[in-house]
C-alpha cells in the first residue's frame, strides 16, 4: 500500500504531464455558438473555452470536450455532463447542483468551493481532482474511479513522446461536505478527506487505503467492509456503523 505522503509527491509528475498533454487549440466556434445559442451541445469540442459566469443550468454537454475549459462560478445546475471529458478544467466555485456527471472524467478538474449537493459523480474519474470545500450534501459518487485511462489518451493524441506517468491517485476532498452522499465502492485510495463532513455517509466497501481522514466527522456514517487508514485520528462517532 502507498503511503500518502509518496502519493502526493507523485502527483507533481502528473500535474507536469497534464500541462504538456493539454492541447493549446481553443473550442470549436461552431460548437461554442451552437452552446450558447440552444443551450445543447452534447459531444461538442469546448476544450479551452472560456464560460465563466455563464448560466449553463439544465444544458445538454453529454459527451463534450472541456478539457482545460473554464468555468468559474458557471451556473451548470440540473446539467447533463455524463461522459464528458473535463481534465484540467477549471470549476471553482460552480453551481453543479443535481447535475449528471455520471462517468465524467475529471481527472485534474478544479472544484474548490463547487456546490456540488445532490449530484450524481456514479462512475466518474476522480484522479487528482481538487474538491476541497465543496458542498456535496447527498451526492452520488459510487463507484467512482482514479484511473489515468483519460490522461493517457490525450497524452497520445497532443504529446505520444512524453514520459509515461506513474499511477497517481489521491482527490482532494478536505473539508468537503459529504453528509448523506452516497460512496459505496467507490475508490479513493490516497484522497485527502481530512475534516471532511461524512455525516450518515454511505461508505461501504469503499476503498479508502492510504487516504487521509484526520477529523473527518464519520457519525452515523456506514462503514461496512470499508478500511479506514488513519482512523484513530478521524472524528469516528460510537454510531458510526462497522458491521
Amino acid at each position: 500500500m502507498k503511503s500518502v505522503k509518496v502519493l502526493m509527491g507523485m502527483a507533481v509528475g502528473i500535474a507536469c504531464l497534464a500541462a504538456t498533454a493539454l492541447p493549446s487549440a481553443a473550442a470549436n466556434p461552431a460548437h461554442l455558438r451552437q452552446l450558447l445559442e440552444t443551450k445543447s451541445c452534447a459531444s461538442c469540442d469546448l476544450s479551452g473555452a472560456d464560460l465563466s459566469g455563464l448560466d449553463l443550468s439544465g444544458t445538454n454537454l453529454q459527451g463534450a470536450n472541456l478539457n482545460g475549459a473554464k468555468l468559474l462560478r458557471t451556473d451548470l445546475s440540473a446539467a447533463n455532463l455524463s461522459r464528458s471529458s473535463a481534465i484540467g478544467a477549471r470549476m471553482h466555485g460552480a453551481k453543479l447542483t443535481q447535475a449528471n456527471l455520471q462517468h465524467a472524467d475529471l481527472t485534474l478538474t478544479g472544484l474548490v468551493l463547487a456546490d456540488l449537493q445532490l449530484a450524481d459523480l456514479r462512475n466518474a474519474n476522480l484522479l487528482g481532482a481538487n474538491l476541497e470545500s465543496a458542498q456535496m450534501v447527498g451526492a452520488k459518487l459510487d463507484n467512482s474511479r482514479q484511473t489515468m485511462a483519460g490522461l493517457l489518451r490525450m497524452q497520445q493524441a497532443n504529446n505520444p513522446d512524453g514520459p509515461i506517468p506513474l499511477d497517481v491517485m489521491g482527490v482532494n476532498l478536505r473539508d468537503a461536505d459529504l453528509r448523506n452522499a452516497s460512496l459505496s465502492r467507490s475508490s479513493l485510495e490516497g484522497a485527502d478527506l481530512a475534516g471532511a463532513n461524512l455525516t450518515n455517509a454511505d461508505l461501504r466497501f469503499a476503498k479508502l487505503d492510504g487516504a487521509n481522514v484526520v477529523n473527518a466527522h464519520l457519525d452515523h456514517a456506514q462503514l461496512q467492509g470499508t478500511v479506514l487508514a488513519n482512523r484513530k485520528e478521524a472524528t469516528l462517532a460510537p454510531q458510526a456503523r462497522r458491521q
